[in-house]
């Protein structure tokens, strides 16, 4: 009888995957971005801790905009599989603080980057930008570099078509007033520095940017600054926690763009 239950257990352990490596990234299924001629999207990856969000567009071509922080590293390979990345282009790394570029060279040679990119100098960094330098990642995606902080953090406007996405990495005071003396009014969607802890953007540089938009992503522990929330709401502008909306993504063409959550 013992051995019938035990056998038993085993059986049951074994369907429901408990011996498996990662049953999570077994049973989880594709995601198909349907991307035609000339679009592309970009996918803030929903992760516990840290901040990812992949670029890819029609031709295959795809970009991964940091690497997450610790503990993340399964949930963004489940993602990447989920959307059918088998290759990296690019790494760039805004942040080479560790709740950014986390195993970032493991991603390099798993997905057989051709760069990494980062605003300072590092191990397992191919190429660094410097403020004031203009990039195309692929056809028709552009990245202004408008800010390096003095930790190597970049703040970059990244164009496509009507789409204009303010990847903000730092919350310093110079960066900010750096930001002031831009003209922004193109921008239209905003990534908030540093998970949004504390209070950085003043009412009057959100006015500047006047975006539709806003994106925080996750880290550990850390909550966003309700001042700050505060401020988004008074100025209308959508915010997207990602970890509480799930994918979020931005599917463009050369004439229009459009949120989706899923």
């Amino acid at each position: 009888m013992a051995s019938l239950k035990i056998f038993l257990w085993l059986l049951m352990s074994l369907s429901l995957g408990i011996f498996a490596e990662e049953p999570f990234d077994q049973a989880v299924k594709k995601i198909d971005l349907r991307l035609e001629d000339g679009e592309m999207a970009i996918v803030c990856l929903p992760l516990s801790n840290g901040e990812a969000m992949l670029m890819k567009n029609a031709e295959g071509k795809a970009v991964l905009i940091n690497t997450g922080g610790k503990g993340s590293d399964k949930q963004i390979r489940t993602w990447l599989n989920r959307l059918h990345i088998g290759q990296l282009d690019t790494i760039l790394l805004t942040d080479v603080h560790p709740d950014f570029s986390s195993s970032f060279a493991a991603y390099k040679r798993r997905y057989h980057a051709k760069q990494v990119v980062a605003g300072v100098k590092a191990k397992g960094i191919t190429s660094v930008w410097k403020e004031g330098e203009h990039h195309t990642l692929f056809p028709h995606l552009l990245a202004d570099v408008l800010a390096v902080d003095d930790n190597g953090r970049l703040t970059i406007r990244f164009r496509y078509g009507r789409l204009c996405l303010l990847y903000m990495a730092s919350d310093g005071k110079a960066v900010t007033e750096k930001l002031m003396a831009l003209p922004l009014r193109d921008v239209n969607v905003l990534k908030v520095a540093q998970f949004a802890a504390r209070d950085h953007l003043s009412m009057r540089l959100l006015k500047s940017m006047d975006p539709q938009a806003a994106i925080i992503f996750r880290k550990d522990g850390v909550q966003p600054d309700q001042h700050l929330l505060d401020k988004l709401y008074q100025l209308w502008i959508d915010i997207y926690q990602v970890h509480h909306s799930g994918i979020l993504m931005m599917k463009c063409s050369l004439s229009r763009y459009e949120m989706i959550t899923f």
